[in-house]
């Protein structure tokens, strides 16, 4: 049996064939070429300027034999758009497929790089740049795109000249009319910078995942959830170091949880995680707002071991009353570490609300004069509002208000992980809060 087993993957492997993809050859377009893939193939595109390309319908690997697309060895490929094509790069209900770069995707007009309806495809190590929209967007199930770069998108509201604005990364629901939501999509390791709408915007979807992404100096909020459910947001470092993108907006806010009115079947926005995030110089950290009068609560929702740095508002402000009554309980702020330049509150629940949150062991540094106080029946500790002077300035690339490298906010973070230990230590230089 075993040996019919080995037989049949050799086989398989044997199969299996390459088809190039060239701007002169035989084949010049990724749909032709997918007509000819197998299970287990591998498309390749020699060096080129290519115009939008798409995955048709109905184009399917396996889940141990994927159809692979990717460039050729040493290739340098550009997919565009220079007459305002809708989308730049495209896959449509189709399953098991791997995009694999280095590609650069550039000028798209509406959607530069789209997933729809499909299932088990993974995208890595493209460059996108310039969208008008959406750099990338996603809908169906298993899902990754990660290791790759979005540098300016949402441009149709270049210095924020509208009163809307859509997402640089975004999911959607499989069929809003149900709702069937996407599920397991995840955005990992990307950097996203420039745009002019939510960097990322998890909308329909559940068991989602936002982890170890690089967003800085984006427009309005870094990373935002509306009508979504079971979904982690960790590892993130946010960064607003760049407020003139917007020089008439001052409201900059690292995460953001919404229940919006305009999706055909409401979702509520229940059991988020937001952990282990270093978020330096937002607006807010962490913020609620719920419009629907039949979805409007929010449940299940854990902040934790994250670092708020230079923020200049409150590091939860969660101020709203939810319109939905009765339906929201298992909240936590806990094991939190907040620099807030905020006088007044570090971290703010609505007074109705408050009875649905555990606060415990947070960390504040200087001197806010409202804090939430432990309500933690537990035995992990207490609030901590820490007396200790913060003297040393992070330094930027060129000394003046410019964009971080990634290297300098992984050590900010380490530092203030570091800080957060010690003002545990020298408890003694701290003024402990009572939990009553």
């Amino acid at each position: 049996m075993s040996n019919l087993v080995v037989f049949s993957f050799l086989l398989l492997i044997s199969n299996s064939k390459f088809i190039q993809v060239s701007p002169t050859g035989s084949i010049t377009t990724l749909k032709s070429a997918c007509s000819f893939a197998l299970p287990g193939d591998t498309i390749e595109f020699l060096t080129g300027n290519y115009p939008p390309q798409n995955v048709p319908q109905n184009t399917s690997g396996t889940p141990t034999n994927p159809i692979i697309i990717r460039p050729s060895l040493n290739a340098k490929l550009v997919f565009e758009t220079l007459i305002g094509a809708y989308n730049v790069f495209s896959i449509f209900n189709s399953s098991n497929i791997q995009v694999i770069g280095p590609f650069i995707v550039r000028n798209g007009y509406h959607r530069s790089v789209v997933v729809e309806n499909s299932t088990n495809i993974t995208i890595s190590n493209l460059k996108i740049f310039n969208s008008t929209s959406w750099a990338v967007y996603a809908t169906g199930v298993n899902i990754t795109v990660k290791d790759s770069l979005a540098d300016g998108c949402v441009l149709d509201n270049l210095n924020c000249r509208k009163n809307s604005w859509g997402q640089c990364f975004s999911t959607y629901a499989i069929d809003p009319y149900i709702p069937t939501l996407s599920q397991n999509i995840n955005y990992i390791n990307n950097e996203i910078v420039n745009s002019y709408g939510e960097a990322i915007d998890i909308i329909l979807c559940t068991d989602c995942v936002v982890k170890n992404n690089f967003i800085h100096d984006v427009f309005p909020i870094a990373i935002y959830t509306d009508n979504a459910r079971n979904l982690v947001f960790a590892n993130n470092v946010i960064t607003f170091t760049n407020h003139s993108i917007c020089t008439n907006n001052s409201q900059y806010h690292a995460i953001a949880i919404g229940v919006e009115t305009w999706p055909i079947k409401c979702v509520s926005t229940t059991n988020i995680t937001i952990t282990n995030n270093f978020i330096y110089g937002a607006s807010n950290g962490v913020s609620y707002w719920g419009q629907s009068e039949t979805c409007g609560y929010y449940s299940d929702i854990t902040v934790s071991n994250n670092v708020f740095y230079n923020i200049t508002g409150a590091a939860i402000a969660f101020h709203q009353d939810c319109l939905v009554k009765g339906k929201t309980y298992n909240n936590q702020f806990k094991n939190n570490f907040v620099f807030s330049t905020y006088q007044w509150e570090a971290a703010l629940v609505n007074k109705n609300m408050s009875n649905t949150w555990n606060i415990s062991a947070n960390i504040y540094f200087k001197g806010n004069k409202n804090i939430l106080k432990d309500t933690w029946n537990g035995t992990d500790g207490k609030n901590t509002r820490c007396t200790l002077e913060i003297t040393t300035q992070l330094q930027t690339t060129s000394g003046k208000a410019e964009h971080f490298k990634i290297a300098q906010i992984k050590r900010m973070k380490v530092l203030i992980s570091k800080l957060t230990v010690l003002c545990h230590i020298t408890i003694r230089r701290c003024i402990i809060m009572a939990s009553t």
